[in-house]
């Protein structure tokens, strides 16, 4: 059972932690080093703190495999865990002087990014499902005579 069930999302959650904290290391060197001189490199505590969000974030998207939620509640779900993971990291990565104005700012940035995200795969999963039920259930009625027929003759 655990090499069948488990290892899989095991597997999955680590994958997707390297993919996400790749991506989220390098934007946040691309951001550091635009909004501010290239001097300024994230520290030790800032690089394992976003591979802590990058996991949580992995953990999150297992969310999605389940299959008796609908698509909004798990969406919803997401959304609420990985903003308030992405604004502890916020507090954890500044400095203690630092506003709650920011953090406000932050997560509408996020929130806008986070609802077109979802938006997109709202649509696309709709689009596939109304693909794959569109042909699922669409059976020729007389396909089979035709063969039938062709093989008499």
């Amino acid at each position: 059972m655990f090499r069948s069930k488990i290892l899989p999302l095991v597997k999955s959650v680590i994958c997707h932690t390297c993919i996400i904290f790749t991506a989220a290391s390098v934007i946040m060197h691309i951001l550091a080093g635009t909004i501010a001189d290239n001097s300024v490199k994230l520290e030790i505590y800032g690089i394992l703190t976003i591979l802590l969000i990058s996991f949580i974030i992995a953990l999150c998207n297992l969310i999605f495999r389940v299959r008796s939620f609908p698509l909004l509640l798990k969406l919803l779900i997401h959304f609420l865990v990985v903003t308030s993971a992405v604004v502890f990291t916020f507090f954890a990565l500044t400095p203690e002087s630092a506003s709650s104005r920011g953090a406000i700012v932050l997560v509408s940035v996020f929130a806008a990014g986070y609802a077109v995200a979802a938006v997109i795969s709202i649509a696309v999963t709709g689009k596939r499902k109304r693909k794959e039920s569109d042909s699922s259930d669409y059976k020729p009625q007389f396909e089979a005579l035709t063969r039938n027929d062709r093989k008499k003759r």
